[in-house]
């Protein structure tokens, strides 16, 4: 009896221990045998036995952070598409070496909608001389490739790379493929299609573009490069196009070689000028400001006088006229048209009064300009220009006059005035930005503007007195003009003008300064103001550096 008593307590003990671990297991041909049951039971009792039964399984050991670090770095990458949307809106826009790995590791997917992608994208929302064109294409040898090319005034570069897709709406290059490095980052380029464009977004720096050259912004497909042809068209007739043909052709030289369709150089505009020789004679007629396409993208104003001759200047190469009474035509056994014939300054004429017109919304801005003595650069001398406003604006009717001053440009002679509507004092109301040239040397590039501000209450424009003359760039997101240039090959500064009680002030600067301490000879001290006081000083190693501590003023690269 006692034997049975055993017995039938060790299966009690056995069916408790199971019910409370979940129950007893079901198997597919039926429960297990009673005595298994037991003997399982006497196996996991831990009275039974005080030393640790031996197992054929292995012991988990507790891993060590270090341990940890090593498992997470053989984890897969973070999902390449989460990384290219961060990196879409990352400021300032430098790229990781993880990222890029992310990106090229999720870059398996090839594009069903390749139609939707390919063909030719312009560059919109930007001024005529800060165009951009992208070929999106795939050939046999390189698969599928972006080739950008973009223009900043007179300066103007290329990228171009493979491209890789994440998926229909994500695809990215590398222009760059070195070792990877603090002073040598690389160059990538995000390209996201949404809603038929394409947002372009550059990390890192954009080799090869040049000063103030960036391939950024939003792409239309389709929408064609503007070129030098298109302004010619834009600012010739037809008789005028083929007096400009004869001419060039007189010369030995090509029309289609400076106006070509396919020549992507554009930006030019046209004013009706008086202007006077050296000798005190004038002449009028029609003044034309541009660049043709050649290594370096050099700028010409031409010029066709109502007294039937022509004159074509190409700053610091030469001067070329048909006017026999200043200078012969090239002769036939002359190497190129880039010769000079003349004493610099001596048959060209410079520009006494113009006038121009440009369409601002439902307002057209007559502009007539007048220069007291342009023949020497000189910054005091008198120039200024009488604004006539007529239309409608904000819904009212508009006939006003303004007379300012023309801030000093050693470039074109004022003749490319651009009028862009702009909220330039962020009140809500659009205003009125003009170009009236650009100033450059060799500390930089900037354009010269003069601002006209929108008052609700009179209904009228009125100067904005405080509104930057040189300006690098106007960031509307962060309510500034900014302002980069150099001064000498040792100081590198950025300016910030913000609005405060309703006027631009200098809020903010960096200025970089080379470093002339014996032990840090490759260094540089970034010194930041902030309202004209010394904030902070850092020793930096590079712009890139720089960029790293106040990427809210990254403009090394622009201007």
């Amino acid at each position: 009896m006692g034997k049975y008593m055993k017995i039938l307590t060790g299966m009690l003990t056995c069916l408790l221990f199971l019910n409370a671990c979940g129950g007893l297991e079901e198997q597919e041909e039926g429960n297990r045998p009673l005595q298994e049951d037991i003997k399982m039971a006497e196996r996991e009792s831990p009275e039974e036995s005080d030393e640790p039964e031996e197992s054929d399984e292995p012991i988990e050991s507790i891993a060590t952070e270090e341990d940890e670090a090593s498992v997470n770095s053989t984890e897969p990458k973070e999902d390449a598409a989460v990384v290219f949307d961060r990196l879409l809106e990352k400021d300032p826009y430098y790229i990781t070496e993880y990222e890029l790995d992310c990106l090229k590791e999720g870059a398996s997917v090839q594009p069903e909608n390749w139609d939707e992608w390919q063909g030719e994208w312009a560059r919109t929302g930007v001024v005529r001389s800060c165009s951009s064109c992208m070929t999106l294409a795939q050939t046999e040898s390189e698969g599928y490739y972006a080739d950008i090319l973009s223009f900043y005034y007179n300066h103007n570069g290329s990228t171009k790379g493979e491209l890789l897709f994440l998926d229909d709406t994500r695809a990215f290059f590398a222009a760059f493929d070195g070792e990877m490095t603090e002073d040598d980052p690389p160059q990538v380029v995000l390209l996201k299609l949404q809603e038929g464009l394409l947002v372009v977004v550059n990390l890192g720096p954009e080799y090869g573009c040049g000063i103030g050259v960036t391939v950024e912004g939003t792409y239309t497909k389709g929408t064609p490069e503007y070129t030098n042809a298109n302004a010619m068209a834009e600012n010739f007739t037809e008789e005028e196009q083929e007096r400009i043909r004869e001419f060039l052709k007189t010369m030995g030289a090509s029309y289609e070689d400076f106006f070509a369709d396919a020549v992507k150089y554009g930006c030019g505009e046209s004013a009706w000028v008086t202007a006077e020789f050296k000798d005190g004679t004038t002449v009028t007629g029609k003044r034309y400001a541009g660049y043709y396409p050649t290594i370096g993208n050099l700028d010409l104003i031409l010029f066709l006088a109502e007294n039937g001759y022509t004159y074509w200047h190409q700053p610091g190469t030469g001067y070329l006229t048909d006017d026999p009474e200043r200078a012969g035509l090239m002769t036939e056994d002359s190497r190129n048209i880039y010769s000079r014939l003349v004493e610099e300054g001596d048959y060209f004429p410079k520009t006494k009064t113009g006038r121009v017109t440009r369409k601002a919304g439902e307002c057209t801005v007559t502009a007539d300009f007048f220069f007291a003595d342009e023949t020497d650069f000189v910054a005091d001398t008198e120039r200024f220009a009488e604004f006539q406003l007529e239309g409608i604006w904000e819904g009212c009717g508009l006939s006003q006059s303004i007379t300012m001053e023309i801030p000093y440009s050693n470039y074109y002679y004022y003749t490319a005035l651009t009028v862009e509507c702009r909220d330039i004092n962020f009140d809500g109301y659009d205003d009125l930005a003009m170009v009236t040239g650009t100033a450059y040397g060799s500390g930089g590039s900037w354009q010269c503007c003069l601002g006209l501000i929108w008052n609700p209450a009179n209904k009228m424009f009125e100067p904005m007195d405080s509104y930057p003359e040189l300006q690098t760039d106007f960031d509307s997101e962060r309510q500034r003009v900014v302002v980069r240039y150099r001064s000498g090959a040792g100081n590198e500064y950025v300016e910030s003008y913000t609005l405060v009680d309703g006027a631009y002030q200098l809020t903010e600067m960096l200025h970089m300064a080379e470093s002339f301490e014996p032990d840090r000879p490759e260094d540089y001290c970034l010194y930041h103001y902030v309202n004209g006081e010394l904030a902070d000083e850092h020793w930096v190693s590079d712009i890139y550096e720089a960029a790293e501590l106040y990427p809210d003023l990254d403009y090394w690269w622009k201007g």
